[in-house]
């Protein structure tokens, strides 16, 4: 994808936790939410690509807040921010397309190499859209965080008692094939208790009480 008939003017984010080797080949690279803002202010870019990577929840959030503001800022709004993840997640993605964020892209880090910044750029097509994107993950998916770096994804059409691992989530839950599954298919959700107020309950035990001492 080129800008004008010419290369784009790119600029990259890389949180170094997000673990992610690159190659920069002379793109504009910056290592924090706060460096990224403060560089649109000097310079006008056509693609900003943040790489969200394996980052902590913590920073997830700030790098998704960098996000928004992007879009948000009169000095980059009209630059395409793309969004480069290692794992999809439902959340996330409908945050950032509700935030304008053009472009996303699940990948993963190379084993043997370094990532090409602008190979990602070039390569991206309207199946990156985070419109699309974000239509190929089942509504149903769940996120419970359980450490630092890690959620747990559980089925809300079960009731949140399938734990979602890899061969079902490759299969149904994140390439848009969940209409096939048979939770999505006939959900059995999580019922609402009907909760009393402890008071409410020790009064109409006492009231009982009182009635059948009256009757003896």
């Amino acid at each position: 994808m080129q800008t004008n008939g010419g290369k784009p003017h790119i600029l990259a984010c890389i949180p170094p936790d997000a673990n992610w080797p690159v190659v920069s080949n002379g793109i504009r690279c910056v290592f924090s939410p706060v460096s990224c803002l403060k560089e649109t202010e000097n310079s006008d870019y056509d693609f900003i690509v943040v790489f969200f990577g394996d980052v902590p929840l913590k920073s997830r959030n700030a790098l998704t807040e960098l996000c928004l503001a992007l879009k948000k800022s009169p000095d980059s709004q009209t630059a395409s921010v793309l969004a480069v993840m290692r794992n999809g997640h439902r959340r996330l993605i409908h945050t950032l397309a509700d935030g304008g964020v053009e472009f996303i892209k699940i990948a993963i880090p190379k084993e043997d190499g370094e990532t090409d910044i602008a190979g990602l750029v070039y390569d991206l097509s309207d199946n990156n859209r985070s419109g699309f994107v974000i239509t190929r993950f089942c509504p149903f998916i769940h996120y419970r965080p359980i450490s630092r770096r890690r959620e747990m994804l559980t089925c809300g059409a079960y009731r949140d008692r399938l734990v979602l691992g890899a061969p079902r989530l490759s299969r149904f839950c994140e390439v848009g094939k969940y209409e096939e599954c048979e939770y999505y298919q006939n959900p059995k959700m999580r019922r609402k208790r009907n909760t009393v107020p402890f008071f409410k309950t020790r009064t109409a035990m006492n009231r009982k009480r009182i009635a059948g001492n009256a009757h003896e």
